[in-house]
């Protein structure tokens, strides 16, 4: 499995900056430490970020879809769409291969985050409450979740397509 060479970042809210000094050296063992804002700051920009990810996810299985749908190859499309979208390259072997196991981030939390997201984002005033890529990402995972809750989010690609290519065991990819 590949991994992130990045550190963990962390997102940091308190009522005041000088708050968070008093625990930032043991913070910043664990990985990057950003102050965002006052309390619950952060966790509404992991909402935003978790959002995003759910956004992209969804995109890139549509994507993917379209394009092998034109004949195009499974890896090329990938290679391009995770070229554009860095992160998607640690679930290749999900949008490539079907393989959606280990989860580095389950279906389940991704459509949790997804809800919470939208209670948040509606809430907002005027045009700042219209998210609809944000609504309809959160019903395409809500299927995938009644059918594979645990599977990482790359799992959304089975939404596109019934005729994914067969699973491959971990194993044989090892070799």
């Amino acid at each position: 499995m590949q991994s992130w060479s990045r550190p963990l970042l962390i997102l940091a809210g308190a009522a005041l900056v000088e708050d968070l000094e008093a625990v930032r050296p043991v913070l910043e063992q664990l990985g990057e430490v950003h102050y965002v804002g006052d309390v619950g700051s952060a966790a509404t920009l992991k909402l935003v970020a978790n959002s995003f990810l759910g956004i992209v996810s969804a995109g890139a299985a549509e994507l993917m879809a379209a394009g092998t749908a034109q004949d195009l190859d499974p890896q090329q499309v990938f290679t391009v769409l995770s070229r554009v979208a860095p992160g998607l390259k640690v679930r290749e072997a999900g949008f490539v291969r079907n393989i959606h196991e280990p989860a580095m981030f389950a279906v389940r939390d991704l459509l949790k985050d997804l809800d919470l997201g939208l209670a948040l984002y509606q809430r907002a005033p005027g045009a700042r409450s219209k998210v609809p890529l944000t609504g309809v990402t959160r019903e395409l995972f809500a299927a995938v979740s009644s059918r594979v809750p645990d599977q990482d989010i790359s799992a959304i690609a089975t939404a596109y397509s019934t005729d994914r290519l067969p699973r491959q065991p971990v194993e044989e990819l090892a070799s």
